[in-house]
């Protein structure tokens, strides 16, 4: 592997999958698999948080998860893109 990264060469030899063994949708399940173990809340709690205190666009979102509660990237990244797809999805009763 060559000191910028993880090569085309590389993903093509290992069947897509980076360093860590997972693919890059195996990696974001496993993220949100763990985000309650990690950081003490689950995906839907993080939603709730979002919707009630965080900024309205996607990209201050995510800097708003790191800054204020410290989150990293991928972690604030993946919360904030998942916040704002359930955002406008309105609730259904039976």
């Amino acid at each position: 592997m060559s000191s910028e990264g993880i090569t085309k060469e590389y993903l093509i030899q290992n069947g897509g999958k980076g360093i860590t063994g997972l693919s890059p949708q195996e990696m974001r399940k496993a993220i949100i698999r763990n985000l309650k173990y990690k950081t003490g809340k689950s995906l839907e709690e993080w939603i709730e948080i979002v919707k009630v205190d965080g900024p309205k666009m996607l990209k201050e979102r995510h800097q708003w998860f790191k800054k204020e509660y410290h989150l990293g990237h991928f972690q604030a990244q993946i919360i904030a893109e998942k916040a704002e797809k359930r955002r406008f999805v309105p609730n259904r009763q039976a």
